[in-house]
């Protein structure tokens, strides 16, 4: 699956909030890449009548951004 999501708000997420009773605080997140790329992507191959071996790939690509992941396992039928 690869997806292109877009960025058309604002990229610093920030909220004032309060408790009840409390004074105001600020919330500021951490800022949003613009127009990331998304791809995930897998392959299983059978070893055996029983068993496959499992690979996958997550990532995100943006401006200044990498994030990657890998996934690897073994599954065997009983």
């Amino acid at each position: 699956m690869a997806s292109f999501p877009w960025t058309i708000q604002s990229i610093s997420p920030a909220a004032r909030m309060s408790l009840a009773g409390g004074d105001a605080f600020a919330v500021d997140g951490v800022p949003l890449a613009r127009n990331t790329k998304v791809l995930d992507t897998g392959l299983s191959v059978p070893i055996a009548r029983d068993a496959s071996v499992t690979l996958a790939y997550s990532g995100q690509l943006g401006h200044h951004v990498v994030e990657s992941g890998f996934r690897g396992g073994f599954v065997w039928k009983l």
